[in-house]
């Protein structure tokens, strides 16, 4: 794993620039923090808000299927991917949820990332089923 700190520009949509860079890298990657101006953001499943925000928390994860060796179960609409915000408004309201559409920084944001060369998928037992000692 490798942490890297990527700097979004102004006016650039935060998830699609992440993606687009574990895209051109050939990577997959998890969010472990992101923070900055925004001045809108859609939530899931379709609710979008304009205005000044400071985003306080952002995380996730991007999957690149082209370069791991992915079980299809654990590609997610939207493809490979699922991101989370918290953000605030000027009068201190938090607001969060699940990333739906595009979150927009209004000026520089930063996003705490870990590179992933490759993912281990494991099935967990939810201990409905007796084990043959039992």
């Amino acid at each position: 794993m490798e942490p890297i700190t990527l700097e979004i520009p102004s006016g650039e949509d935060i998830a699609e620039s992440i993606i687009n860079y574990a895209r051109h890298r050939q990577v997959s990657l998890t969010v472990l923090s992101g923070f900055g101006p925004i001045s809108s953001v859609t939530l899931a499943p379709n609710f979008p808000m304009e205005g000044l925000f400071q985003m306080t928390s952002l995380y996730g994860t991007y999957i690149n299927a082209d370069c791991d060796d992915v079980p299809p179960r654990f590609i997610a609409n939207p493809p490979h991917s699922s991101f989370s915000v918290v953000f605030t408004d000027n009068d201190g309201k938090v607001f969060g949820g699940i990333v739906g559409g595009e979150v927009i920084a209004a000026d520089v944001v930063y996003v705490n990332v870990v590179i992933v060369n490759g993912f281990d998928f494991d099935v967990v037992d939810d201990g409905s089923t007796q084990s043959d000692s039992d």
